[in-house]
């Protein structure tokens, strides 16, 4: 069931403008990429596919967990394939005030696999926004980290959605929580209480910052 939404403009100016002097992680080209590293399962049917996946990247550059979900049933080997490759794979870590840090973000990837030589393609986002943006913006990244009771990061059953409002200087405007799974109310509870701590880096588009969706699930 959804939870009342929760507007949160001003009552948070508090929070910081994450936005600003601050980069993304960003995908890379070439042999440490995402679409260089994926093997694809040998019994893959020819067709189209979508795997979303969320990773805690680095100042490294290299992740510390990458997890995957397949949009299509029956398609767990495939995101654990790209989960492999996410793990293996090389990122421009992101900064802040000029300073490499850890960040969380979103990554989907895209398998055509019709072809004789398979079309990959790995986004920095979770294509929320693709009706208005197209398939390449950078969606919002995070930069704080937070884990709950009854929580892992293992790509099982849904629990969660979480979504949000992300304004062009990274302050979280809206929030809305739907209960998928009949989780505890304390987990639900719990999560909400952890919004006002978030610290968001804006989505951007052409290189600017503009509002986004922020859109999360969160697994048992």
């Amino acid at each position: 069931m959804a939870r009342a939404l929760l507007v949160l403009m001003l009552l948070w100016g508090s929070q910081a403008v994450a936005g600003q002097e601050a980069t993304h992680a960003r995908l890379t080209a070439g042999p440490h990429s995402i679409e260089s590293l994926l093997r694809l399962p040998k019994w893959l049917q020819a067709g189209r596919y979508t795997v979303q996946c969320e990773a805690c990247v680095r100042s490294s550059g290299r992740t510390r967990w990458f997890v995957c979900y397949s949009a299509d049933e029956g398609q767990s080997a495939l995101a654990k394939a790209v989960a492999a490759a996410g793990r293996r794979a090389k990122f421009v870590p992101a900064t802040r005030a000029g300073v490499a840090v850890d960040v969380y973000m979103q990554v989907m990837v895209r398998i055509d696999s019709t072809q004789r030589e398979p079309l990959i393609l790995a986004v920095p986002n979770n294509g929320v926004e693709a009706e208005r943006y197209g398939l390449l913006y950078s969606g919002p990244q995070r930069f704080n980290e937070f884990t709950w009771m009854y929580l892992t990061l293992q790509p099982g059953r849904i629990l969660l959605w979480q979504k949000m409002r992300i304004d062009e200087h990274g302050k979280v405007l809206e929030y809305v929580v739907t209960n998928v799974s009949d989780a505890p109310n304390l987990l639900v509870e719990r999560i909400e209480e952890q919004v006002k701590r978030m610290e968001f880096m804006p989505g951007y588009f052409e290189g600017k910052p503009v509002p986004m969706s922020y859109v999360e699930p969160w697994f048992d």
